[in-house]
């Protein structure tokens, strides 16, 4: 006997919509070497996300979805402690809808390379990129509101492990 109430076959499909999603989120992994020195990692993840409420004039709908992404590149060359190094890409985006449309963006790259780990002299050197990007839109009339905004890192580290000597 097929279902009559409508909200019943929403929340049916709304199931089998969270099924497929979830079958969708992934990783991958790889690892790739390059000539005798040379070796390399990488892994990744892929998600997609949904959320629905449906209301009446009491309780109003509201549904939101969102991507994300993610890097890891890992390394070195030679040795770990010779030099090593890591790659951190990433994207993130979500979208609200209800009273009002809120999307909001996370985009940016991390890394670093580590030299010398084995030695008495070892260091690192680091850099950051972040982009993000926030925006509301409302119908009743209100206008739109968006804000974007970026930031960066840099870094460098070195240190002296003399034995019989201060650490500097």
């Amino acid at each position: 006997m097929p279902v009559k109430d409508p909200r019943v076959r929403i929340s049916q499909k709304s199931s089998w919509l969270l099924i497929a999603v979830l079958l969708c989120a992934a990783t991958a992994r790889a690892q790739l070497e390059i000539g005798d020195y040379l070796k390399i990692n990488l892994s990744g993840s892929l998600g997609v996300g949904y959320n629905g409420a449906f209301g009446n004039a009491d309780l109003p709908s509201s549904h939101s979805q969102g991507f994300t992404g993610t890097a890891d590149l890992t390394g070195y060359y030679f040795s770990p402690n010779f030099l090593s190094f890591q790659l951190r890409p990433y994207y993130d985006r979500n979208q609200s809808n209800s009273d009002s449309q809120v999307a909001t963006r996370g985009t940016g790259v991390g890394g670093s390379v580590s030299l010398f780990s084995g030695s008495h002299f070892p260091g690192s050197v680091s850099f950051g990129k972040d982009f993000s990007s926030n925006s509301e839109f409302r119908i009743a009339s209100v206008p739109t509101v968006s804000g974007d905004t970026s930031g960066q890192t840099f870094g460098i580290s070195w240190s002296a492990l003399v034995p019989q000597w201060p650490t500097l």
